[in-house]
């Protein structure tokens, strides 16, 4: 290595990027020789070894030989050696990945740490696996004591490379909340906040036995107050937490690798412990002071609103008590009219019973003429036709023998006396 590598303080990491993003807050104080990430002691503690290598995923350019590689170490279940090859001055270790789901086929006897990359380059392995059917199993669906055992056996590992007292047990767990982008703490959904409460358990409980297995070891605890963030560069997920922890971390990693004195960095840690508790928690007051502050704007707005409401409600008010008194002044003019128009009513039922009484009146007398006017038409009928009956008579006389002589024989005589008279 060079000077500038040999000045800085090496530590290899196994475990998830929580540990590994700790450190790279100071690069320039740590060089990390190697770091081995998504595996499960689970997986890579038992199974059939393989002797699979980078190259075999080169059809697969979109995943990165980092990623490559650590499937590879699962694989071949040789990721402790991996790790060791390279010597370095502490070992920085989480159990995280004790939460990972595991592909197993136990025909085969095949486990797996199941990831996104393994998915895509699983075809790839069928060069050694052959043609196997795969059942992906929860972290929390699997025997839990075996999972533990695996646990213990991967630290038994580490112990033939490293006195406990160089081992840095890094212990920390998805969190319930995050910050988001506007400043407010907000809860993951009740779908990862159930995922996140199973595998915390089994976290724990893997920590629990590191501690016993690893006994000396020096460990840094999470703090409660802890808290993801959605602008995390890894994206929002419960283990991508605010720079504060990482942070912590590494002044806490500091704090380990400078002392000697074990009462003084118990002290030193706690202190650090309860600082950043503090920050933690100081930030996420801020964070319900910015939704105050966005609340009472908020309501500050709604306010507005609500005065403006209230003006066109009192403008209304006007209108409506101007046209309610219009109302009722037509009404009163309606009511007004009413009453003459009943009075004028009353006398046209006067006047209309004085015309009915006149009417029957006109009707009796109109029945007594039409009696009348019957009777006369009648003789005048018999009349006309006693009429009618001479008239034939006398047509009759007229028209015979006897008549037209009589007529001749009285005709001469009245000549001459007329003309006598003349004379």
């Amino acid at each position: 290595m060079g000077d500038g590598v040999d000045k800085k303080i090496s530590i290899s990491v196994w475990g998830c990027c929580v540990s590994r993003d700790s450190l790279a807050y100071r690069q320039d104080k740590y060089f990390i020789p190697r770091f081995v990430q998504s595996i499960s002691p689970y997986s890579v503690m038992s199974g059939r070894k393989i002797e699979c290598n980078i190259g075999d995923f080169a059809e697969y350019p979109q995943i990165s030989n980092f990623f490559k590689r650590n499937i590879c170490l699962d694989a071949n279940k040789n990721a402790v050696e991996y790790l060791t090859q390279e010597k370095s001055d502490w070992l920085l270790l989480d159990v995280s990945e004790v939460r990972r789901y595991i592909l197993e086929c136990s025909e085969a006897d095949i486990l797996l740490t199941e990831s996104s990359a393994l998915h895509t380059v699983l075809p790839a392995l069928k060069n050694y696996y052959g043609e196997v059917n795969f059942i992906v199993r929860k972290s929390y669906e699997l025997d839990e004591s075996i999972l533990l055992s695996r646990v213990s056996d991967l630290c038994c590992r580490f112990l033939n490379f490293y006195n406990s007292e160089r081992i840095i047990l890094n212990e920390f767990a998805g969190v319930n909340d995050y910050m988001d982008d506007d400043g407010t703490i907000k809860s993951f959904g009740n779908g990862n906040l159930s995922e996140t409460s199973l595998t915390n358990k089994l976290i724990k409980k893997a920590n629990k036995v590191c501690e016993l297995v690893l006994k000396g070891c020096k460990v840094i605890r999470m703090p409660p107050n802890n808290f993801a963030v959605a602008g995390h560069k890894w994206g929002l997920a419960p283990l991508h937490y605010t720079d504060l922890y990482y942070d912590y971390v590494e002044k806490c990693i500091s704090a380990i690798v400078q002392s000697s004195d074990k009462n003084l960095l118990d002290e030193q840690l706690g202190i650090l412990y309860e600082l950043y508790n503090q920050k933690m928690y100081c930030a996420r007051i801020e964070a319900v002071n910015v939704i105050s502050g966005n609340k009472i704007k908020e309501l500050n707005k709604k306010c507005v609103l609500l005065d403006q409401s209230i003006s066109n409600l009192l403008a209304q008010k006007e209108e409506l008590e101007r046209r309610e008194r219009e109302l009722k002044d037509e009404i009163s003019a309606l009511e007004k009219h009413r009453l003459g128009l009943e009075g004028e009513i009353a006398k046209l039922k006067e006047q209309n019973a004085e015309i009915l009484t006149k009417a029957e009146m006109l009707a009796q007398q109109n029945t007594g003429l039409e009696t009348r006017l019957t009777v006369q038409k009648l003789k005048l009928q018999e009349e006309q036709a006693e009429k009618k009956a001479v008239q034939k008579e006398l047509s009759d006389i007229r028209a015979s023998h006897s008549y037209k002589l009589g007529r001749a024989a009285t005709y001469l005589p009245r000549k001459l006396r007329d003309a006598l008279k003349r004379k």
